[in-house]
């Protein structure tokens, strides 16, 4: 068991999520909302953001902050003040306060301004250490970046740094990956999310029709990975989220055990009170305060689903006590003719009273999580 995790699957968290959709360049395989950095429109964004902000009146303690993006490192030391006093209000008492940075947009000054601001944890986009796959995705940074960033965050006193690498990229094969993992075992970081590319529609990528790994070669580099970390102390909370001596992401962690949280800014989501609500994509909009997209009532019978969904993406998995206690059904009772197959299996088990997935059950999670839905 993740002690955080279970900490926080006790005390019902909150979290807060800001998103900043400005880049410096556009990378290849990216789907999330974003676009180039322009300063006025940062500052227009950065007044409107303000606004959606205040109109939530929040007045609930927060356990969690993530500025995600985009890039926000992207915009000027100035600008990112902007951005921390506004938020300062709610960030004196959290426990983890994470920022997204690119290595190519970090100075020194940015990260003491971090600091000052009691930012604890940064969560660093690298995707590989080959520097040649990295121009083909559109990566701007090189090595020495990383690197340097890394040792300098530490320097100043942020000592939870969560790296994202990626596999089956344009160009990169197995031992490729194999020197990924060789580097990250120098390095002094806490937290490795370690995906495998998605070709999203609307993408450079997909639009020059570049074919990835199949399903089997797929599953062995997983496996691969998941063993190499393993032998160099990355214990997997989480599918694709691998942490080192007890730090997992707390505020990714918050949506997979579908407790609540704000989303605020361009394309952001929140779940407060029992109702998901999305936010614009469109940058016009957004500035003219036409903030919210829609937003969607979730009631206790998708709630529980959710529930059971999310939570088979922690090996801590889904505490069978507290899923009664919030909703006032037996989880095993209500969804036994649908969770026995994968207990037959091996895939699911129960034990110190949670439903988890067993390693297997980890590797096979796509499988399980669609044929639930099914």
């Amino acid at each position: 068991m993740n002690k955080k995790i279970e900490w926080l699957e006790n005390n019902e968290g909150m979290g807060l999520y800001v998103h900043i959709p400005f880049c410096t360049n556009i990378c290849t395989y990216c789907d999330f909302s974003k676009m180039y950095y322009k300063k006025e429109w940062v500052d227009r964004y950065l007044e409107a953001l303000k606004k959606e902000i205040q109109q939530y009146a929040i007045d609930v303690p927060i356990t969690t902050v993530y500025i995600g993006g985009g890039t926000p490192s992207s915009l000027t030391t100035e600008q990112l003040q902007t951005l921390l006093q506004m938020l300062q209000v709610y960030t004196n008492n959290v426990l983890e306060y994470t920022i997204e940075v690119n290595p190519e947009s970090m100075t020194c000054e940015k990260l003491q301004l971090f600091k000052a601001y009691g930012i604890n944890r940064l969560s660093i986009g690298v995707q590989t250490f080959n520097e040649k796959i990295l121009k083909k995705i559109g990566r701007q940074h090189c090595n020495q970046e990383v690197f340097r960033l890394i040792y300098q965050a530490q320097e100043i006193g942020i000592n939870t740094i969560s790296i994202d690498l990626m596999y089956n990229l344009p160009l990169q094969t197995k031992e490729d990956i194999l020197k990924d993992l060789q580097i990250v075992e120098t390095l002094p970081i806490t937290h490795l999310s370690y995906y495998s590319l998605i070709l999203e529609e609307h993408t450079m990528l997909y639009n020059e029709h570049f074919e990835g790994m199949n399903e089997q070669e797929e599953y062995t580099m997983t496996e691969m990975i998941r063993e190499k970390l393993g032998q160099i102390g990355f214990h997997r909370y989480e599918i694709s989220n691998f942490e080192k001596n007890g730090h997992p992401s707390l505020h990714n962690s918050i949506y997979w055990l579908n407790q609540h949280y704000y989303g605020f800014g361009l394309g952001a989501h929140g779940y407060l009170q029992n109702i998901r609500y999305s936010n614009t994509k469109q940058l016009s909009a957004y500035l003219r305060g036409e903030f919210l997209l829609c937003e969607e009532t979730i009631n206790q019978t998708e709630s529980m689903f959710e529930a059971l969904m999310l939570g088979l993406r922690l090996a801590n998995g889904i505490s069978l006590s507290l899923f009664k206690q919030r909703y006032h059904i037996d989880l095993l009772a209500y969804y036994q003719e649908r969770l026995q197959p994968f207990f037959d299996q091996g895939l699911l088990i129960i034990e110190e009273n949670h439903l988890r997935p067993t390693s297997k059950g980890m590797d096979l999670l796509d499988f399980i999580l669609l044929e639930l839905v099914d």
